[in-house]
């Protein structure tokens, strides 16, 4: 996260993980394993005053996701543009003891909700096909946070 004015921050992330994708056919429908690939650019504003022990803030902007795995081999729209939305909690890692007025924290836990807001057709080329349909991949992120330069 880079932190371009008091009141506004940038945040950039590539996740990659595992996902799962339901599959239909004449037997049933079953899930299938299948990776992931999230990318993002956000704009991260705070709630709360930037002076306080813990800190709210909100987020959004712009992302790609792309599906991979043998079940998308054939499709296209497997990769789709996504609207991304996010919100997160923090608090500094001091030692006991700090009072007001807090120092910058050098070490800072977030804990963070970003939802990837896609549509997109999984076209096979056949007359059956879907529609477009709207798809959101949620991610969890608990980390902790390092301040390389102090202000």
């Amino acid at each position: 996260m880079f932190r371009a004015t008091e009141r506004l921050s940038l945040a950039a992330t590539v996740l990659f993980g595992p996902s799962m994708v339901a599959v239909t056919d004449s037997f049933g429908t079953t899930d299938h394993r299948s990776p992931v690939l999230l990318s993002a650019a956000r704009l991260i504003v705070p709630v709360t005053s930037v002076k306080s022990l813990w800190s709210l803030y909100l987020g959004g902007g712009a992302g790609v996701v792309s599906r991979g795995g043998s079940e998308w081999r054939y499709y296209s729209g497997a990769m789709a543009p996504a609207f991304v939305a996010s919100l997160g909690v923090g608090a500094p890692l001091y030692g006991l003891g700090v009072r007001k007025p807090y120092p910058p924290p050098r070490v800072v836990m977030r804990a963070e909700v970003v939802d990837y807001i896609s549509r997109a057709q999984f076209d096979k080329g056949l007359p059956t096909q879907t529609t477009a349909r709207w798809h959101q991949d949620v991610t969890l992120s608990v980390l902790i946070a390092l301040r390389l330069r102090h202000r």
